[in-house]
Order: C-alpha cells, then sequence, then structure tokens
C-alpha cells in the first residue's frame, strides 16, 4: 500500500501519478503486459498499444491532495514532469509480504539503512 501526499498542486506538468484500472489489465491482458514488464520493462508508447491512453488515470490535485493505492494490484506509474513537484511517499507493507521480493527495500535488511547519529549531528 502506498499513500502519495502532493506538497504542491500538481497537474500533467509536474507528472502526477498514473495508474491502469485493474479492468484493463485482467484476463488476457495481464498476461501481454506483465510478460513485457518482467523481460523488458513497458514504455508509453507499448502500453498504449494493450491499453488505449484514455483508459489510464491521471492523478493531478492541489497541494495536500492525498492518494491510496495498492500497487500490488494496479499498473502505475509517475509521468515525464517538465515541472519540480514535491511529494511524500508513505509505503506500508504485510509482514511478510505475498510477494517479497518485490518488497526487500522495505522490510528487511537489503539495502543498508542510514545512521541516525550521523545525521542528526
Amino acid at each position: 500500500m502506498k499513500i502519495i501526499i502532493y506538497l504542491n498542486d500538481v497537474d500533467e506538468q509536474q507528472g502526477p501519478f498514473e495508474y491502469v484500472p485493474s479492468s484493463f489489465t485482467s484476463g488476457l491482458n495481464f498476461y501481454r503486459l506483465y510478460y513485457k514488464i518482467h523481460n523488458k520493462g513497458i514504455n508509453d508508447e507499448t502500453l498504449n498499444k494493450i491499453v488505449p491512453k484514455s483508459a489510464w488515470k491521471s492523478c493531478t490535485g492541489a497541494a495536500g491532495t492525498v492518494i491510496f493505492v495498492d500497487t500490488q494490484r494496479l499498473l502505475h506509474h509517475g509521468t515525464a514532469r517538465t515541472e519540480e513537484r514535491s511529494t511524500l511517499f508513505f509505503v506500508y507493507t504485510a509482514n511478510p509480504p505475498k510477494r517479497p521480493g518485490l518488497c526487500t527495500q522495505y522490510w528487511d535488511d537489503t539495502y543498508p539503512k542510514p545512521e541516525l547519529s550521523k545525521q542528526f549531528n
């Protein structure tokens, strides 16, 4: 689960969070999408051939907008931005998560943690 908080107004220029509704990523599309994602990655042009861009949802909003999203269930990404944005991201995972390989940076010691004593000196 991710919680995204926009600290300034976010429109298309600031690169809003985007997702494809799950109704477009089930059945045959599921296999077409995830095969491409896991083998080579997927860009907007390739995604548009499978799911029309008109179906994608863009989450624009004023400063203070809060977005709750289950990133395990939705195909999601941020869009390219031409202006800066400030955003807070909070991530929550189960312990243990259903797919631990996707969550290791959040709940185990795979990545080094900053030393608190050095941060506050």
